[in-house]
């Protein structure tokens, strides 16, 4: 088990797609507490809007029909193929961002940059 536990939800860049839970994308990649979470809502952020434009047609598409979010799209038994689809996507792109060597320094409470 992760000691580092992540509880919020990124923001996404379109309503349409489903939210990502930070701390579910991490026990799903199985990242080690040395991966921060600032590491990882940046790299979930881009890999959201990567994934955003693959899947633009898709998108329009489904508006065209009516459908405002991608989980309006019925399911049965649950998740759409659709939306599984999207979410697997943003957790490849996620993982690659992590292993492309992308380093994110956090800053400490009350650090200043003109110092």
């Amino acid at each position: 088990m992760h000691s580092r536990k992540c509880s919020h939800w990124l923001a996404s860049h379109d309503p349409f797609w489903p939210r990502i839970h930070l701390g579910a994308l991490r026990e799903q990649l199985e990242l080690p507490a040395q991966v921060s979470d600032a590491r990882l809502e940046v790299a979930a952020l881009g890999a959201v809007r990567h994934v955003g434009q693959l899947f633009a047609h898709w998108r329009k598409d489904l508006r065209a029909l009516g459908y405002r979010r991608l989980d309006d799209v019925s399911a049965s038994g649950g998740q759409s193929r659709l939306t599984g689809s999207y979410l697997r996507a943003v957790r490849v792109r996620t993982r690659q961002a992590l292993h492309s060597g992308l380093h994110i320094v956090e800053c400490r409470s009350g650090a200043r940059g003109d110092e």
